[in-house]
């Protein structure tokens, strides 16, 4: 038996769901919130997305390649002058989006409070950013892990009430110490 059709449009919701999430975190973001946000149903929610686990490992991948990493295309480069210019565009990027900051930091940040199936993912994703930040610091994994600490500070001052010129000039001098680092 096939079921009743969907009537929604899965993208739509996704992209609500990504909103839900940014916005409130994983353990603040309830299946209320979640199907309140895309306007569809509570049982079309779980046929669609079985649980707020399966909604958010989706709706992060969909921020990941449709949000975040559009904007990273620097990493995919060779030499080491994109790390400045990594951590320049987190900190354009988090400025932006005022406390909201970026749901991948966010989520990094309270990795614990996930489910072990979604950490896992989120894990998966940091190890491959991780892998790239040390690939383009020539295999120095202390500058490669000092590059992604700041990228998670810069959000950090994002969630706590930074103005946009407080991130950026943040963002500016640790760009600056990483270029002198690598020069």
């Amino acid at each position: 038996m096939a079921g009743r059709p969907r009537n929604f449009d899965r993208d739509v919701a996704l992209d609500a769901f990504v909103d839900v999430f940014w916005t409130h975190g994983y353990a603040g973001a309830d299946v209320d919130k979640l199907q309140e946000s895309a306007g569809i149903l509570r049982g079309s929610f779980y046929r669609a997305f079985r649980d707020k686990p399966h909604a958010f490992i989706e709706a992060f991948g969909r921020y990941l390649e449709q949000i975040l990493l559009p904007r990273l295309t620097m990493l995919d480069r060779s030499d080491p002058g994109a790390l400045p210019d990594f951590i320049r565009t987190v900190g354009d990027f988090v400025s932006a989006q005022g406390s909201r900051g970026c749901l991948f930091s966010e989520t990094l940040l309270n990795v614990s409070v996930l489910d072990r199936d979604v950490q896992k993912h989120v894990l998966r994703a940091r190890g491959q950013l991780l892998r790239k930040l040390k690939k383009l610091a020539r295999g120095d994994a202390g500058l490669a892990n000092f590059v992604f600490a700041s990228a998670l500070g810069l959000h950090g001052l994002a969630r706590s009430g930074a103005t946009k010129s407080e991130i950026r000039l943040a963002a500016n001098e640790a760009g600056a110490a990483i270029a002198e680092r690598i020069a």
